[in-house]
């Protein structure tokens, strides 16, 4: 069965904005039966709700956060869960899927601070960590994976974390 990919990210993030993450549905399309929806794995196992999603559809690879500072990581159209990485305590609000085995994950800490973090997603292993004042708005691998884009809640922020030396460049610094 092939997504529909419009309707269920639609559908999962306004789920997710009303706070009814933990009766998520998938809709779907199939040549036979038309739209249906679907319930997705991840309602049954995400902890604390689910707070962000991210995926790479070339992998084939679904990532869920939730509530409760942990990441989910799927195989098979969510059906087979291939990692489950306790990322911190905080809630997960943000996630990117990179090349290769790369995962950003932004963490929501008290007193109104981010941390922005890049894992291993395979080994479970963290490569950098970036304590941050504004939230990240959005965020995204470059191609080859050696880039994290970020922008943040204020003017001027576009931003590159460069994964070989986990710093980053601000790219408007000067304004555009």
């Amino acid at each position: 069965m092939k997504l529909s990919h419009a309707v269920p990210c639609a559908l999962i993030f306004c789920c997710l904005s009303i706070g009814l993450a933990p009766a998520l549905w998938c809709q779907a399309a199939t040549p036979e039966t038309g739209l249906s929806f679907e319930p997705l794995l991840i309602n049954e196992t995400q902890g604390g709700g689910v707070t962000a999603l991210a995926s790479d559809n070339n992998a084939d690879l679904l990532a869920s956060a939730g509530g409760d500072g942990t990441i989910k990581l799927f195989r098979d159209k969510g059906h087979r869960l291939v990692q489950h990485l306790q990322i911190g305590l905080y809630p997960i609000i943000g996630l990117a899927i990179g090349p290769g085995d790369r995962l950003a994950a932004l963490e929501k800490q008290s007193g109104g601070r981010f941390l922005l973090s890049v894992w291993n997603w395979r080994t479970g292993s963290q490569l950098y960590s970036v304590p941050l004042q504004d939230q990240v708005i959005f965020m995204a691998f470059s191609a080859p994976g050696n880039y994290l884009v970020c922008t943040l809640a204020r003017w001027n922020s576009l931003l590159c974390l460069g994964l070989s030396k986990g710093r980053f460049q601000n790219w408007l610094a000067v304004g555009v």
